[in-house]
């Protein structure tokens, strides 16, 4: 039976065990700790093996608050954004005003801003949960020298040699649905990708994407790419992610800045 520890006003964040995690659930678990922290919401960390079995989605990382279990980046941002106010101020920061509620205006701007910012998100999220996939899965040594091995610890025969090729399988073909599957069409996604965060964060004035008044999911998904990115140095299968971040000092200045924000020692 799984029990989760936490209390009603703290959350659970569920990963795999160290063994067995691959890099898209490390990557989005460094996004959600920033989200987390940026709604001042107080969470514990619990390994599971296998994790993605307890998941509504069989995805992982997830996160249990409030009596839910939530799954996927996008949909977790526009949970909290939603419930918790998408321009609240950070924790222990300074409202700064008298206290009065949006008027009209405002509030119209602000549901234009959700709106914004969720399709950016959805539109990343899926990008780098492709650029990730294809890195990890597809290349054949990375596959069966790291990627097959990790997903497999913790299975018994003959799960063990069973699921990782029908995980291969499914991977392949919805990346090949979308257009990722081919290294050059993946190349030039990610070239993409990290381009459009690198000219968002060069258009930012307010120190958020897309000027908002407050850190947004989306700052969170970008922070906590760059910082994935960056310990990608020697992560074999996973290089690339780092040179790509170093071609974008905008995006690493923009990151610099905001997660000591976000995450204050």
């Amino acid at each position: 039976t799984l029990v989760f520890m936490a209390t009603k006003d703290e959350a659970t964040l569920l990963l795999t065990t160290e063994e067995a995690d691959l890099p898209s659930e490390r990557l989005f678990a460094e996004c959600l700790r920033l989200l987390l922290h940026r709604y001042g919401i107080a969470f514990t960390e619990s390994r599971l093996r296998n994790c993605e079995w307890v998941s509504p989605t069989g995805l992982s990382p997830v996160i249990h608050h409030e009596g839910q279990l939530m799954t996927d980046f996008a949909c977790i941002c526009d949970h909290y954004q939603r419930s918790r106010g998408l321009q609240n101020p950070l924790p222990g920061a300074s409202t700064g005003g008298g206290g009065q509620g949006p008027d009209g205006e405002a509030q119209g701007q602000s549901k234009v801003l959700m709106a914004t910012v969720q399709s950016y998100i959805s539109a990343f999220s899926s990008s780098i949960s492709c650029l990730i996939d294809h890195l990890t899965w597809i290349p054949d040594s990375t596959y069966s020298n790291i990627t097959k091995p990790r997903y497999a610890s913790g299975m018994v025969r003959p799960l063990a040699w069973l699921l990782p090729g029908q995980a291969r399988s499914r991977v392949r073909a919805r990346l090949d649905t979308v257009g990722w599957l081919k290294n050059q069409q993946a190349s030039e996604e990610a070239s993409w990708l990290f381009s459009s965060l690198g000219l968002l964060a060069k258009e930012q004035s307010t120190g958020h994407l897309l000027n908002s008044a407050q850190p947004t999911g989306l700052d969170c998904l970008a922070c906590g790419l760059v910082t994935f990115a960056l310990a990608c140095e020697h992560e074999i299968g996973c290089e690339i992610l780092y040179e790509l971040v170093l071609a974008q000092p905008d995006l690493l200045a923009y990151q610099k800045a905001l997660v000591p924000r976000l995450m204050p020692r």
